[in-house]
This record gives structure tokens, sequence and C-alpha cells, in this order.
């Protein structure tokens, strides 16, 4: 089984692919925390931290998959170190210290939460058919248990706009005044961030774009009013 452990630190179609797969490969991704695993133990801070380029928000790969088109599935292990058929054990067990540390009934939303991010989740107690907010009843870890193992996602190919992280577009650079942001032919209206059309690669660059130019925007109005 191939072991990817190469990080990237933005989305981009210039990242090359770290391994290649075939169809049906098993691949054991490790990833790292949002800080590269450089906050060892409780007496390390934030303001130890070096922050540069190539540090936050890693995410493991990218893999190439020969063959790749729209149809296929793709199957998510989300706790690779639990064997299939010992993973209804290992839910049971859960539930049982959960209750112990609560004090009352262990719902399905108790159950997952601090194992995966609440929208995943969702996702997997409707692919187990399960309310998260009813308590997990007799026989209904054996529904879980393989979606945890393996829920499938098929590939239908490229998200929607909705799942952009970043928008082109927007009002051209040349129509406002860069040292306030404020539209040269509309005094008093300044456009800032993604309004502008100013784009560039996910890794912070467009939140610190964002940040800088609503600053400065900012600024610029409080001194106008006050001239």
């Amino acid at each position: 089984m191939q072991i990817i452990t190469d990080q990237v630190y933005e989305f981009s179609k210039d990242n090359k692919p770290c391994a290649t797969a075939k169809p049906g490969e098993v691949l054991q991704f490790n990833t790292q925390d949002c800080f590269s695993n450089r906050i060892p133990d409780e007496n390390t801070t934030m303001a130890d931290l070096d922050y540069t380029y190539g540090f936050a928000n890693p995410a493991a790969g990218p893999v190439y998959i020969e063959g790749a088109e729209p149809g296929d599935v793709l199957a998510v292990d989300f706790v690779p170190w639990v064997r299939l058929c010992d993973m209804e054990a290992f839910l049971n067990r859960r539930r049982k210290l959960l209750r112990a540390s609560l004090g009352h009934d262990v719902t399905w939303d108790d159950m997952l939460r601090g194992m995966v991010l609440a929208p995943v989740a969702d996702v997997l107690l409707e692919a187990a058919a399960l309310d998260g907010a009813r308590p997990v009843a007799k026989g209904e870890t054996v529904r879980m248990a393989p979606v945890l193992k393996g829920l499938r996602l098929p590939v239908t190919g490229l998200g929607d706009v909705k799942q952009c992280q970043v928008h082109r577009g927007g009002v051209s650079v040349r129509a406002v005044d860069d040292r306030t942001c404020e539209v040269r032919r509309v005094p008093g209206l300044y456009v800032v961030g993604e309004a502008l059309d100013v784009d560039a690669a996910c890794g912070g660059f467009n939140l610190h774009w964002a940040w800088a130019s609503g600053l400065l925007a900012g600024w610029s109005a409080a001194e106008r009013l006050r001239a």
C-alpha cells in the first residue's frame, strides 16, 4: 500500500502529483495539523512559531489516478487504524465510554463528535440512514461501521461555482486608486477583496489581500470623513 506523506500549501493546477495510483488501489494519506505539526506540546505557543510561506494548512498529495473519469467511485476510510471486522466492537466500546463520561444516553451526534467534522458527520449519518439527534439503538452500530470504513463517493466531475474558494473577475484595478481602494469616478465608494479583479493561488494569499485592502480602505474612508 502506498503511503502519501508529501504536503502542499496551495490548491493549484501546477502542483505535480507526488504519486500515481491505479483504480481500486488503496492509499494511506498521512496528514498534518494546520500548523504542520510544529506544536509538539502544551509548552509551545503560537508566539513561538515562524509564520512563513509553506507552513500553515498543509494538504497531503496530490495523487494522480490512472484512467479516472466521471462515474468512478472513491471510497474513504475514516478510521484506518481499526479493521472492518473490529469496527462494530470499536463503536460499541466508544458508546459505553461516552455514556459514562456524559452521564446520559449517547446520540449519534455524540458518537461522531471528535471523530469527524460536523458536516462530514451529516454525510455519514445520511449514508447510514441514521438520525444524529436520536440515541444510539441496539444493532445500529452495524450500519455505521461499513460507512466509516468505506464511504463511497461517486466522481461526477468538477465541483460547481459554490465550492470555489476564490472567484475571478470583479471591478478592474484600473478603476480604483491603489493608495486608498477608492473608485476614481465615484468618490466615497471603496472596493476591496474579491470584489476587485484580483486573485491568487489558495494558501492564505486571498485572505491576506482581503484583510489588507479592507484595512487600507477603512483608514482611507476615516481620513476622508475627517477632512
